[in-house]
């Protein structure tokens, strides 16, 4: 084979290499945020990003039940793109419950998302919850995590 032929090769596939690294990298400005010190049990949690965007969450009827339809209200500000749609994972912290997820729809006005979930039954008395909301890969934010805690008779 033609040496200036291998060569180029070489350079070609070293110039794919890198751009795949640089595609399939997460940017530094992709971030994780959670909300401390708020249960969304009691009232609506807020998460805020370093880079100034926020994600207020709310869950309805408060107390949040058990086993009946829970409405979940989420508000984006400070998003250049708008997602489609969110997906809402709830899961158990102190018992294992399986991941329960639904989707949040964008309504009238672009900044709120709406949705529905359920809690399942659990054993425990006092419940530990994690609420992670997930946007699209490449956002600034890929995801918002929120906490709150059920208590059952």
């Amino acid at each position: 084979m033609n040496k200036r032929y291998l060569i180029s090769l070489a350079a070609l596939v070293l110039v794919i290499a890198v751009v795949a690294g640089w595609w399939f990298t997460p940017s530094a400005s992709v971030a994780s945020i959670q909300a401390l010190k708020c249960d969304l049990n009691q009232g609506e949690c807020k998460a805020l990003s370093a880079q100034g965007q926020s994600i207020s969450l709310q869950l309805t009827p408060r107390p949040v039940p058990i086993l009946k339809p829970i409405q979940i209200e989420a508000q984006l500000q400070g998003f250049v793109a708008k997602p489609e749609q969110i997906q809402v994972v709830l899961e158990g912290l102190n018992m294992y419950m399986g991941m329960q997820r639904a989707w949040l729809k964008p309504s009238a006005n672009n900044d709120e998302y709406t949705g529905t979930l359920q809690i399942p039954s659990c054993q425990e008395h006092d419940m530990q919850w994690k609420v992670t909301l997930l946007l699209p890969p490449r956002s600034s934010v890929e995801r918002a995590e929120f906490f709150m805690q059920t208590h059952t008779e």
